[in-house]
């Protein structure tokens, strides 16, 4: 005589294909949050350059200032007409505020340069991890809809065919114990010691 198939848990593969779906969509937003941190990143990176580019305007200006000053001041030297000696002017202010400000230039043309070498690597790293994960995208896409489809065929077909099965492997198929499976699984124990 044979056995009906033993089906207890065909709810197993709607739980299985709940998680495939749960899988892609949280693999989906993942990819979609990397890329949103990604482009907050490019955005920041954008506005400290911009930041820097006013800098190095703002910067070069007081250099240009400061250096005027300077003039201005060396020019201010005269020759005393008696003894016909040059006296030159003090200035040794506006030479600090010139050296001052070309040093606070260079550290202006300093940062606007490392903002763009680290705006050019985001942005040439967001590129490779984009092309990687539109690719990661399409196959999980595809992928899961196949894995989803074909689970969900299967759980159709045991369905069916719990639902057509007799009354007696029906009950077995549920969970229940038929007496023959009973008698299988004692023959499989051995006889019980007490």
């Amino acid at each position: 005589m044979s056995e009906g198939a033993n089906l207890r848990e065909i709810s197993a593969l709607g739980e299985l294909r709940s998680g495939l779906i749960r899988f892609g969509s949280e693999t989906q937003s993942a990819l979609n949050a990397a890329a949103l941190e990604i482009r907050r990143t490019l955005d920041w990176l954008q506005e400290r350059a911009q930041h820097w580019q006013n800098q190095v305007r703002q910067r070069q200006a007081e250099v240009e200032q400061a250096a005027a000053a300077l003039r201005r001041c060396e020019a201010s030297g005269y020759y005393d007409r008696d003894s016909g000696r040059y006296y030159p002017p003090n200035c040794s202010a506006e030479q600090h505020a010139l050296l001052k400000a070309r040093l606070h230039l260079v550290e202006a043309e300093t940062a606007l340069k490392e903002v763009k070498d680290w705006a050019r690597l985001v942005q040439q790293s967001y590129d490779d991890y984009h092309i990687q994960a539109q690719r990661l995208e399409g196959h999980l896409n595809q992928e899961v809809q196949v894995a989803e489809a074909l689970l969900q065929r299967k759980e159709d077909i045991l369905n069916n065919y719990v639902a057509q099965a007799p009354p007696e492997a029906t009950h077995s198929m549920k969970g229940g114990s038929s007496p023959e499976v009973e008698r299988s699984s004692e023959r499989e124990r051995g006889p019980e010691r007490g």
